[in-house]
């Protein structure tokens, strides 16, 4: 099949559109195209031209008379791409709490993103970060002496990783492992491809991890669901990039269980 710009460029044309449309009914020969759409034979075969050239539509001779038909492996591949688009667009609409969230840290009111300003970050103020948490007048603290944080990541350098913003299609996990108030071990898988596998497949990789609790932006319900039920703790930090400041932060008791209230539901 062709590029995706010139498919879509090709259905762009309505005629063109019209007779994909009716060769999704039955087959149809240029003479048939020419009475039903009102236009002459020579701009139907023009208009199944291109089509063909971007492998929509295939042909055949039956008699005096070529017939076209619609390539049905080209449609799948271009319905298996339109797909990928929903899903992703449905992740991006999931996570609109976390652009809110985002749009607040500039402090200018205008949209943008957190992990932008990773570099330009200020030192963390442990007394600010605990006025501003946001969870921190909700929740309380755990107070386990070990544990297991897994905090989605866009590389694999560790604790001077810049955090994910999206836990499904964060790259890697950085797993640390908290004791007294304290950063132990620190270790980094590589998350599964949610392309392949979608959220569910995260979710299934992740419980699998052996991990008490994972380290958010945000979190839809549905997830945030299927790990409470499965005994993982969810935490939601939104104001710090770096994952060895936000893991610092939780050492020391500065970070809160995410409040079921704030997940995206849709």
């Amino acid at each position: 099949m062709a590029d995706l710009e010139s498919l879509f460029k090709a259905l762009g044309e309505p005629t063109r559109l019209k007779i994909v449309r009716l060769l999704t009914e039955r087959h149809h020969c240029a003479r048939s195209l020419s009475q039903t759409l009102g236009i002459s034979e020579p701009a139907v075969s023009q208009h199944m031209t291109v089509l063909k050239r971007v492998g929509l539509v295939s042909s055949y001779r039956h008699g005096y008379h070529m017939h076209y038909v619609l390539n049905t492996e080209a449609l799948a591949e271009l319905s298996d791409e339109l797909h990928l688009w929903q899903e992703r667009a449905e992740n991006v609409l999931s996570c609109h709490s976390q652009q809110e969230s985002c749009a607040y840290l500039l402090g200018d009111g205008t949209s943008g993103c957190l992990y932008g300003i990773a570099n330009a970050a200020e030192p963390i103020d442990a007394k600010k970060s605990e006025t501003n948490s946001g969870e921190a007048a909700q929740t309380e603290p755990d107070e386990r002496t070990s544990m297991r944080i897994a905090i989605p990541s866009e590389t694999d350098a560790g604790l001077q990783s810049v955090r994910s913003g999206h836990f499904g299609h964060a790259p890697y996990f950085t797993i640390v492992t908290i004791e007294d108030r304290q950063v132990k071990d620190v270790e980094v898988v590589k998350n599964v491809d949610h392309d392949q596998y979608g959220c569910g497949g995260v979710i299934q990789y992740a419980l699998t991890l052996g991990i008490d609790g994972i380290l958010t932006v945000g979190m839809g319900m549905p997830p945030y669901t299927a790990f409470t039920n499965n005994g993982i703790t969810v935490y939601s930090e939104t104001n710090t990039p770096m994952v060895g400041d936000v893991a610092q932060l939780f050492a020391l008791g500065l970070v809160m269980p995410m409040d079921p209230n704030k997940a995206c539901r849709h």
